[in-house]
């Protein structure tokens, strides 16, 4: 049986000061999960706080941090959780007991994967493209095989610039308002094969969010939590091009994956009319030409219930396009990223065959059927720009 306490914590401390939950809940840890901070800057904080750090230069952010812990710090024996200072763990119920923030570390520790995404929920990951560098868990194997390869692959240019509106910043530092470097970590993750991009939800979790406008987040983070509502109180769930990543609590369909509950095309469900509440169908449009897609809507119009909603998402074409036209090939990991999100890749099924913008996703799923349809620039960080939609199937009329 896994050891569950074999687990360490890397903090990267682009904020690490101040007494806060996020410090006590480490506090409270430290002695069964060893806990290291890498932080970016020195702050008189850090002589006051009784858990071991060290200070770099911060460079190739998160990422970079990462790797100065594993190649000078880690101890070999241990799988560890790498994750940002700005976290707040809330206490959760299990079966009507109130447990401590800390029972998540809990969670995690018991992971039997290579590589994890830890997220919040799966609003979250959409919005993410199911990866970022906030929260990940790492098995000792498969640390072994990074530190082996050199350490963490990393985008060393990024010298502090994420995200924000603060355009000489982008130039300078030649990102689309994410950390570009973990376009570099999914491709060696991807080399070293294993159980990789696996997916752990803990819904006590919040993964804080810098540097984005106060209103733009605001109106951002009420349709999320509107939406994640609507996704909760879905009975009858279907997830549409699972791949290997399937939802829990969810009927998981896709034409490729040995994952899924069932295989089948997406333009041809085996189900019956108006069995299901909920249909989501994230990165998966725009593997379909525009034909298909207009009859995948069409068929899950047909077999969600009058009442029931479409959650889907897809790469954002014209942010990708502005980007290009901004940076052109100065940065290459970048540039790498970008055309990985406009034309896929060569595994079965995965590449792809049209695009969108926020106009053009809008008006097929009202010509689907749909009403109530609302599309967003998804907000957070992300190696693919990427756009979420809802739409709701009337109770009655529209196309049949």
């Amino acid at each position: 049986m896994k050891d569950r306490h074999a687990m360490s914590i890397c903090v990267c401390g682009w904020y690490f000061d101040r007494f806060d939950a996020w410090y006590m809940s480490l506090h409270r840890v430290k002695k069964k999960y060893p806990v290291f901070v890498v932080c970016n800057r020195a702050d008189p904080f850090q002589e006051t706080f009784d858990l071991p750090y060290a200070v770099r230069t911060n460079t190739g952010l998160e990422w970079g941090a990462y790797n100065h812990y594993l190649m000078h710090h880690w101890d070999s024996n241990s799988a560890v959780l790498f994750c940002h200072d700005d976290i707040v763990l809330n206490p959760v119920v299990v079966n009507g007991e109130v447990l401590p923030p800390e029972w998540i570390f809990e969670q995690i520790a018991a992971a039997d994967v290579d590589q994890a995404y830890v997220f919040g929920s799966r609003a979250e990951d959409v919005e993410n493209h199911g990866q970022h560098g906030r929260m990940v868990y790492m098995s000792r194997a498969f640390l072994l095989r990074a530190r082996d390869m050199g350490g963490f692959w990393s985008d060393a240019k990024n010298a502090g610039y994420t995200s924000g509106d603060d355009a000489h910043l982008k130039e300078s530092f030649g990102c689309l308002g994410y950390n570009s470097g973990i376009i570099a970590f999914h491709a060696q993750a991807e080399a070293m094969g294993g159980r990789v991009h696996r997916k752990i939800y803990i819904p006590a979790l919040d993964l804080a969010r810098r540097g984005i406008p106060s209103a733009r987040q605001l109106h951002y983070g009420l349709w999320t939590e509107r939406v994640s509502q609507i996704v909760t109180q879905a009975k009858d769930q279907l997830n549409i091009g699972s791949g290997d990543n399937p939802i829990k609590g969810s009927t998981n369909v896709d034409l490729f994956s040995l994952c899924a509950d069932v295989r089948a095309d997406a333009t041809s469900l085996p189900f019956d009319n108006d069995s299901w509440d909920l249909i989501q169908a994230h990165h998966l449009i725009e593997h379909l030409s525009l034909a298909e897609a207009c009859r995948a809507l069409a068929e899950w119009r047909r077999v969600l219930r009058p009442g029931g909603h479409v959650f889907l998402s897809c790469p954002d074409l014209a942010t990708c396009a502005q980007a290009l036209h901004r940076h052109d090939a100065d940065s290459p990991q970048l540039w790498d990223g970008l055309m990985h999100v406009i034309y896929g890749n060569e595994a079965p099924g995965m590449r792809h065959r049209f695009g969108y913008c926020k106009r053009s996703l809008k008006q097929i799923i009202m010509a689907a059927g749909f009403d109530g349809v609302e599309v967003m620039t998804a907000i957070g960080m992300r190696p693919t720009p990427s756009l979420l939609a809802i739409g709701h199937k009337p109770q009655s009329g529209g196309i049949e």
